[in-house]
C-alpha cells in the first residue's frame, strides 16, 4: 500500500502525468471508499499533508530552477523528508486504529491512536510555516499553488487537532491531560 500512495504523491522530476484513472492513486481511493473504519481521517489527512509539501516542494523548485535563489533546495529537501514520513504516519494510523478497534487492546494501541495524529499535526503545522518562506511568497507564477498548499495544511492542522483531542478521551485521566497539554503547546 505504501508503495502505491507513495507513487501517487512521489515528486517525479520533468514527468507529466495526466489521468488518474487506473493509477495507485485510483487504488487509494478506492480504500479509503470501502466501508471500513481502516484507512480513514488521520491516514487520509497525513496523505493531504504529504501532497501539499509536494506542492511546496514544486514551487521551491520552479523559483530555484528559474531564479536561483538560495535557500530553496533546502525546502525541497525538507518537503521530500516530510512526504516520506507523512506517508509512513499514515500507514501507522492504520494499524494503530486497526489495533485499538481489537477487543481488549493493549494500552500501547490506544496510546498509538492519540499519538500518531499529534506527529501528522506537527508536519502540517510545519508545512504551514514553511508555505510563509518569503522566497517563495514572492514567486508569482505559482501563487494559487502557495495557497492551495496552506489552505490544505490549515484544514489539516484543524481537522488533526480535533482528532487528538477526541482521540485523548480514550486515554486514562493524567495521560489525557498531559496529550492535550501537548496539543495546547504545539497549536501555540
Amino acid at each position: 500500500m505504501a508503495d502505491s500512495i507513495r507513487m501517487a504523491v512521489d515528486y517525479h522530476k520533468e514527468r507529466v502525468v495526466t489521468t488518474l484513472e487506473a493509477t495507485p492513486m485510483q487504488d487509494w481511493l478506492d480504500l479509503i471508499a470501502r466501508p471500513s473504519p481502516i484507512w480513514a481521517g488521520g491516514s487520509v489527512l497525513a496523505v493531504t499533508c504529504a501532497q501539499a509539501w509536494a506542492l511546496l516542494a514544486m514551487i521551491a523548485g520552479l523559483a530555484y530552477k528559474r531564479d536561483r535563489i538560495p535557500g530553496l533546495l533546502d525546502v525541497v529537501e525538507r518537503a521530500k523528508l516530510a512526504q516520506s514520513q507523512l506517508l509512513e504516519l499514515s500507514e501507522h494510523d492504520a494499524t494503530a486504529l486497526r489495533q485499538a478497534l481489537q477487543k481488549d487492546a493493549p494500552p500501547a494501541a490506544i496510546q498509538a491512536v492519540t499519538e500518531v495524529p499529534l506527529e501528522i499535526l506537527r508536519w502540517s503545522i510545519e508545512g504551514a510555516r514553511t508555505a510563509l518562506h518569503r522566497n517563495l511568497i514572492q514567486y508569482r507564477p505559482a501563487q494559487f499553488d502557495l495557497k492551495a498548499a496552506r489552505a490544505l495544511f490549515f484544514t489539516a492542522s484543524q481537522a488533526l487537532s480535533e482528532l487528538v483531542q477526541e482521540n485523548a478521551r480514550l486515554l486514562p485521566g493524567d495521560s489525557e491531560k498531559a496529550l492535550l497539554d501537548r496539543l495546547s503547546e504545539l497549536m501555540n
